[in-house]
């Protein structure tokens, strides 16, 4: 905020961030100001400023009600499945709504890049806008090509990243500017500590730099100051999605994901930090089994992608959009580069250059020789076993009020077992099955896992016991 409240000064306009500064509080109050920035938290748990707003000096004198970044609105101020808590990481951004009965007749904007369907209803609902007008855009950045790669759980974070180690060390201040998206505070601080700090010198470690939300404020200023310009000193920022939002920084042309958020709308958000510039850019996203629990359907479909189709056309498909049916095949994503004919010299070069990550569909599993041998008898009773649970999932949904095909809500259906029958042998955790059986929640997985368990003598607790290491548990920011 404070970046914007600058560069609207410089225009020679009057804007302040609320509760920031003391001393033009009174100035606030009295309503000198044009532009007021300012959180939830401040605008609505202060007496002082909700009773600024219905004060003689605002009221009928606003003249508009912005609320950027708008599907903070849901994914923070909602507890969601991905919490582990009923308590909303940050409660009153779903409270904005009541600006409407403080600022009564004022027109409100709700600005997000990265909003479905179904998210933007969430968000009228919560701002009480139902029935306003909508502007949709089409969300796809062309000049991104789209990579995933699926790495083994048991992979050390030294290996997973020794591609981007080695970059730094043999690029320095020449590096590309890399972003490092993680899932949790301590994912960031682990890459830093196992991948940097042991093989970096002094001033190469300078390069390298974290941003969460605990993160001192005296220490994110700087880091946001060296990234507003492209020649900076940071190359490499280990960041959460504290860095997704509200931040200018130039010159980024690799973002990474180190496992996948709980939505699409995170990571569209996420990866759109590249190329912001018009230049091409690269997002990779890297995951293993043990990063899929607690994600929405839809971002299960796009990082299994099972029928092996366009990344970008899966992605869009969501936020009812399509790809360019002109763009360049090996400039699009992994997959259609696989099947680009155009024999140019830059098509088997266009490349991230992580390419030294294991891209190929390698299981957390033990390998194919170690998976044993399965018997007809065993393999009737997994089948059965797996038949009954689909019985009683469907019973489940038949007492419910919901009038459709039970496998239409549960989506245990037949190709499910089937793939579940294939891959019994490789099946170690309920999180390999989640990642490699096509179940749709994690709920699901720990059950046909617990059925596997019991019929080859799975010792459930040890291999289970390690899972939480990489557990999604909350927003850290």
């Amino acid at each position: 905020m404070r970046e914007q409240c600058d560069k609207l000064t410089s225009l020679g306009l009057t804007a302040t961030c609320l509760g920031l500064n003391a001393v033009e509080t009174n100035d606030v109050l009295a309503g000198r100001f044009q532009f007021i920035y300012t959180s939830p938290e401040t605008i609505l748990n202060d007496h002082r400023f909700r009773g600024m707003l219905r004060s003689e000096a605002y009221k009928g004198r606003v003249g508009l009600i912005v609320i950027d970044e708008a599907h903070t609105v849901v994914q923070w101020g909602q507890a969601g499945d991905d919490a582990g808590s009923d308590t909303p990481f940050r409660e009153w951004f779903s409270k904005l709504g009541e600006l409407r009965c403080l600022l009564p007749g004022t027109p409100l904007l709700a600005v997000t890049a990265t909003a479905s369907k179904k998210q933007r209803k969430k968000i009228q609902k919560l701002l009480t806008m139902e029935g306003c007008v909508e502007h949709v855009e089409n969300p796809d950045r062309g000049n991104i090509k789209l990579h995933v790669s699926h790495v083994p759980s048991s992979k050390p974070l030294a290996t997973t990243f020794d591609w981007l180690l080695q970059l730094v060390r043999g690029e320095d201040h020449r590096c590309p500017r890399i972003l490092v998206f993680c899932k949790k505070i301590d994912d960031c601080s682990n890459i830093y500590q196992y991948v940097f700090m042991p093989n970096l010198t002094a001033d190469q470690l300078k390069l390298v730099q974290m941003y969460h939300s605990h993160t001192p404020e005296r220490i994110k200023v700087k880091i946001r100051e060296d990234m507003a310009v492209s020649d900076g000193n940071i190359r490499v920022l280990l960041c959460t999605t504290a860095a997704s939002m509200g931040t200018n920084f130039a010159g980024v042309d690799n973002v990474v994901n180190f496992g996948p958020p709980q939505e699409l709308d995170t990571l569209l958000q996420q990866q759109g930090r590249a190329g912001r510039g018009g230049s091409q850019a690269h997002h990779l996203l890297i995951f293993n089994n043990r990063q899929l629990r607690n994600l929405d359907v839809e971002m299960l479909v796009y990082v299994r992608n099972e029928d092996n189709v366009c990344r970008r056309q899966l992605l869009l498909s969501h936020y009812g959009s399509c790809c360019d049916d002109g763009r360049i095949r090996h400039a699009c994503c992994d997959v259609c580069t696989t099947a680009c004919q155009c024999n140019t010299s830059e098509c088997k070069q266009f490349n991230h250059i992580a390419h030294s990550v294991d891209t190929s569909s390698e299981s957390d599993s033990d390998s194919e020789s170690e998976t044993g041998h399965v018997s007809d008898l065993e393999l009737h009773a997994l089948k059965v076993s797996l038949q009954q649970y689909r019985t009683l999932l469907n019973e489940q949904v038949k007492s419910g009020s919901v009038s459709t095909v039970p496998e239409v809500t549960h989506g245990f259906t037949q190709k499910v077992i089937d793939s579940v029958l294939t891959q019994c042998r490789k099946l170690k955790s309920s999180d390999d099955v989640l990642a490699m059986c096509g179940v749709w929640s994690h709920g699901q997985a720990s059950a046909v896992f617990d059925i596997v368990s019991s019929i080859f003598d799975i010792d459930h607790d040890w291999h289970e016991e390690t899972v939480g290491d990489s557990d999604y548990t909350g927003l850290d920011d």
